[in-house]
């Protein structure tokens, strides 16, 4: 049996790998001499600059386009630098090492880019597109006769919502006037909804709402509460407002059909479709750092 020193199966796997990497850099200087040169001279570190000072601008798909043109840069720089007179085997060292390092740095900043933009959008360009062009308001609802009806009394003193605001650290309260609505109390089912104030999505279409549980009108006036939860929070984030809804559905949620209606509702308008009706938007505004939730209440003091 011949016995392999492993010097020499070392040498082997180098000797073949310098071959292919010289065969590999040919064919690269054959084929893409001119695309290669033209990204290598976009420099790659003042790419790297770019990117960060485009993230805090939380446009972070601009940072992460920058990031990935810096690491291409970075590479073929390596790839068109022409190296040591006489020190072959160096110079193909440098550029493998070279080339691992910019992979390296390349992962570690979408790494940091993604942790950064956590669950936000990758671009505030749909939030200035709505503010430059105004959404298109959703048609009235169509509510049944019995509904309209129902909601057809005159707003009580004060309106149907005198006080809402927050109670630290993540508890929205609401003070409603339901007076109006009593006669009504064992045919709807009331509760609260809220959602984050953002501008770039159709109120009534976005599913990234929370609602409370559901309350009994007993009397007037009510205090509904409800808790916003960390990752709600966290979404509300770069908006800093939240809108808060009082909703009431037709039906007794006590019975099965009734339970299931209420825990289908995803988006405001569920409410609408379940011929119900909704009774804001009443903003609050939330002072908010990020992974710390600083709640401020911005409503009026409550009535003793």
């Amino acid at each position: 049996m011949v016995d392999v020193r492993p010097e020499l199966v070392l040498l082997r796997w180098v000797i073949v790998l310098r071959t292919r990497i010289a065969d590999s850099w040919r064919r690269f200087q054959i084929h893409s001499p001119k695309l290669s040169r033209f990204i290598a001279n976009w420099g790659w570190l003042g790419m790297m600059v770019a990117a960060f000072t485009v993230e805090p601008t939380r446009e972070y798909w601009l940072a992460l386009l920058l990031f990935i043109a810096a690491a291409a840069s970075a590479v073929f720089s390596l790839i068109h630098w022409k190296g040591v007179d006489g020190e072959r085997g160096f110079t193909i060292t440098v550029r493998i090492f070279g080339a691992i390092i910019s992979v390296v740095i390349l992962l570690g900043s979408l790494i940091w880019l993604w942790g950064e933009k956590d669950d936000q959008h990758w671009s505030r360009l749909p939030e200035y597109y709505a503010k430059l062009v105004p959404p298109i308001p959703p048609p009235p609802p169509s509510l049944s006769p019995f509904t309209r009806h129902v909601l057809a009394p005159q707003q009580p003193p004060g309106g149907w919502v005198p006080w809402w605001g927050i109670v630290p650290p993540n508890r929205i309260r609401v003070i409603a006037n339901l007076d109006p609505l009593l006669p009504y109390a064992n045919r709807f089912s009331v509760f609260l909804v809220c959602r984050v104030a953002d501008y770039s999505l159709n109120e009534k279409l976005d599913i990234a709402i929370e609602k409370s549980t559901v309350f009994y009108m007993t009397a007037s006036p009510m205090i509904l509460e409800m808790e916003m939860s960390q990752q709600f929070l966290n979404r509300a984030y770069p908006n800093k407002k939240v809108n808060v809804f009082v909703a009431l559905i037709p039906g007794n949620v006590d019975t099965m059909p009734g339970r299931t209606r209420f825990e289908s509702i995803s988006k405001l308008q569920d409410v609408e479709a379940m011929d119900g009706a909704l009774i804001g938007p009443y903003g609050i505004a939330v002072n908010l750092v990020k992974r710390k939730v600083l709640i401020q209440q911005t409503a009026p003091k409550p009535p003793m």
